[in-house]
């Protein structure tokens, strides 16, 4: 249970030591959160993840609609900037059930499936082919990559919607590898951000 008080919210043991100290000075409950800690039972939703103003342990409250919104988005600007050791991507993520690992990417042949963090990483504004070059020589990348036959990964890069591509360009297999992993990371990229 939270606790409110003083325009804050406490966890059960800080709210518990804060009492302490107001019963040892003969501070009465009042019922007003500006005299006492009042406990919030309530599971009244957000906009934002809470956190105890004393020790910052995560308050595991629920979450509104736009709320829900906030936490994808700072999840994704972490996993994107590196920071995947955020309290978003550790404490959020797990409690509002939002998967960072393992997403996949839908094509009509095969799937190929990478953590947020690696879809952000190859799927970003300006120049990705280092980014997605690193991840293609991961042998979990490499290894899906490995069981797709190159006429299926050639198939899905003709008829992909906006990109076309000549015959020519379609004969270098490492190329439509690069390519078909810089896609999957944008299509899981742009699908978590579509989320609500």
């Amino acid at each position: 249970m939270a606790y409110a008080y003083n325009a804050a919210m406490w966890c059960d043991d800080c709210a518990t030591t804060i009492m302490r100290d107001l019963d040892a000075k003969g501070v009465e409950d009042t019922g007003d959160t500006d005299d006492y800690p009042q406990g919030d039972s309530s599971d009244g939703e957000a906009d934002s993840p809470q956190h105890c103003d004393g020790c910052n342990a995560f308050l595991e409250n629920p979450l509104t609609a736009d709320g829900y919104a906030y936490v994808r988005e700072t999840i994704l600007e972490d996993c994107r900037t590196g920071r995947t050791d955020s309290v978003a991507c550790t404490e959020w993520a797990p409690f509002y059930g939002i998967e960072t690992d393992d997403i996949e990417a839908y094509f009509d042949r095969f799937t190929l499936s990478m953590s947020l963090a690696d879809a952000c990483g190859a799927s970003h504004p300006g120049p990705c082919d280092d980014d997605v070059a690193a991840l293609i020589a991961r042998p979990d990348i490499a290894a899906q990559l490995d069981a797709i036959a190159p006429d299926d990964i050639r198939a899905e890069l003709r008829e992909y919607g906006f990109v076309t591509w000549d015959g020519d360009e379609l004969g270098d297999d490492t190329a439509n590898r690069a390519r078909i992993v810089w896609i999957a990371a944008g299509n899981i990229r742009e699908e978590y951000r579509g989320r609500r």
